[in-house]
């Protein structure tokens, strides 16, 4: 209980501290370097590497936002819910930031507390952060592949990705094409909560293709960062492809699940269902 203390109060005055006690690939039940209240079943560092650097940890205490920053060796925190409400599916989710920061709490461990209460299985990935869009997509696909082996020793198939705003993007773009049209990582289906970045980038850079999975899109005609999202659902449904789509009037952006926004209080319940159907 000393050292979760310390933690806690290292973090609130924006000093930098170690998630990770030593190296090793797989940490099994380090319960004591978790934000989330769900038990975490194992941590898997994503790169071999015989030095694990910290990641820089502040507190946004105007946003009440965790943030990390300067995320140079990637992990997947992996939890799983209570045995009586486990449905088998696991999930992997992909916090905001900008690709500058990862907004953790809101968009990461308050989302895994959900999920596991709902009964999914959730990977926590940390992706490389600042300024590293493309090592993050590389990221994505390694935490894809080291998933798919926890999932095969614990007897599971379905996996789904869910992102928010920079999350989100990553989300979407593990679902593009390469050359041969295959998608960049194997997921059967994705959630991009109010989606961020699509507006930078052209149809063709979107990547879209007929094996995409399926694909659910949430977020707010007044968010300034998701305007092309009706064009880009226009492009998928030319090509025969229809997500579920819904963009409520007003919500804003960087909500994640917290109360007060019509918006927050709304998609848990429509990604609710339609992720029972997946």
């Amino acid at each position: 209980m000393r050292r979760i203390a310390t933690v806690v109060l290292l973090v609130l005055v924006g000093v930098k501290v170690g998630l990770w006690a030593a190296p090793d690939k797989i940490l099994k039940n380090n319960n004591d370097m978790t934000q989330s209240k769900s038990q975490r079943d194992t941590l898997i560092q994503l790169y071999d590497s015989s030095l694990v650097q910290e990641p820089e940890i502040l507190r946004d205490t105007e946003h009440r936002v965790l943030k990390y920053t300067k995320v140079s060796s990637p992990v997947v925190e992996l939890f799983i819910p209570n045995p009586a409400k486990d449905n088998g599916k696991t999930l992997i989710v992909c916090p905001g930031g900008g690709y500058q920061l990862l907004a953790m709490d809101l968009e990461g461990y308050e989302v895994v507390d959900w999920l596991t209460g709902l009964g999914y299985s959730v990977g926590l990935l940390q992706y490389s952060v600042p300024q590293q869009k493309d090592r993050a997509m590389q990221d994505l696909k390694k935490a894809v592949d080291q998933v798919r082996q926890w999932m095969a020793v614990q007897g599971k198939s379905k996996l789904g990705v869910m992102g928010f705003s920079a999350g989100a993007h990553l989300s979407l773009r593990s679902s593009s094409s390469t050359k041969e049209a295959t998608p960049v990582a194997d997921v059967d289906f994705v959630l991009a909560i109010y989606p961020a970045y699509l507006d930078h980038e052209t149809p063709i850079e979107w990547g879209i293709n007929k094996n995409m999975p399926d694909t659910f899109i949430f977020s707010t005609a007044d968010d300034g960062y998701g305007q092309k999202i009706p064009a880009f659902v226009d492009a998928l449904s030319k090509i025969g492809i229809n997500p579920f789509v819904r963009i409520l009037p007003d919500g804003g952006h960087g909500y994640g699940l917290r109360k007060g926004n019509v918006a927050a209080e709304t998609w848990p319940k429509l990604a609710e269902a339609w992720m029972a159907k997946q």
